[in-house]
């Protein structure tokens, strides 16, 4: 298993491509690039693949919008429920942590329960207000000890 860091290089950014396309029960969930261009991803802050035999089976971001840090992630269909999110997920905090970020943000599916759970579990609180009808807001404040 490795972490490949995506950069304006457009074989990287096919890796990104290739993950979306690949992913079909992941899109219900994970609408980040329903309504935006692959490449958007050169604009991150940080974007990362998690590659296992030469496969991405992992995607994850941080994102300036708003005057906030998001945090994004995907995990093939195949392969969740086997802890890689939580790697991802590791991989982004260490990120934040070494760019000075002191808190992340990110929107998840009301219905993905299991995705809750995890970012729960990692240190992220629901906020009060819902982001949508879909989705809720979630928050990890970087100054407490979290994974």
């Amino acid at each position: 298993m490795m972490f490949v860091t995506i950069s304006k290089k457009k074989h990287r950014l096919g890796l990104v491509k290739e993950f979306w396309e690949n992913l079909e029960v992941g899109r219900s969930s994970f609408r980040y690039f329903s309504t935006r261009p692959i490449n958007i991803v050169i604009n991150h802050l940080f974007c990362t693949c998690l590659l296992v035999d030469d496969e991405v089976v992992g995607y994850g971001h941080l994102d300036h919008e708003a005057d906030r840090i998001w945090l994004g992630i995907a995990v093939a269909d195949n392969k969740l429920g086997n802890g890689l999110g939580k790697r991802i997920i590791g991989e982004l905090i260490n990120q934040a942590r070494e760019e000075g970020i002191g808190c992340l943000h990110l929107t998840v599916d009301v219905t993905n329960l299991s995705a809750i759970g995890l970012y729960e579990r990692v240190g992220f609180c629901k906020t009060s207000t819902q982001s949508s009808d879909v989705s809720c807001l979630m928050v990890l404040d970087l100054s407490k000890n979290n994974l």
